[in-house]
């Protein structure tokens, strides 16, 4: 499936000494294996043709350090995948 360019991205924001604020982002994929691309029954012919899966993902996340050992952190994120290899 040749070259493939997955970047990721953090960016760390410090507002107080023991609170951050994080966004995460990222890319990734998937080439489907030798047995996927071959894979037949007696209603489907193999693919040969498959593209890989996709995903990207963003993630935002709050962390508060209240003393050694406590911790609360709070996140919420978003992933999407295109392309799903289904047998």
């Amino acid at each position: 499936f040749g070259r493939a360019v997955n970047p990721r991205m953090a960016m760390v924001w410090t507002p107080a000494k023991r609170s951050s604020l994080k966004l995460l982002m990222g890319r990734a994929f998937r080439a489907p294996n030798p047995f996927e691309l071959t894979y037949r029954t007696a209603a489907y012919l193999p693919n040969p043709q498959l593209e890989p899966e996709r995903t990207g993902s963003v993630e935002g996340v709050w962390e508060q350090y209240w003393s050694p050992g406590w911790r609360t952190a709070v996140s919420v994120f978003q992933n999407r995948i295109s392309g799903v290899i289904q047998q």
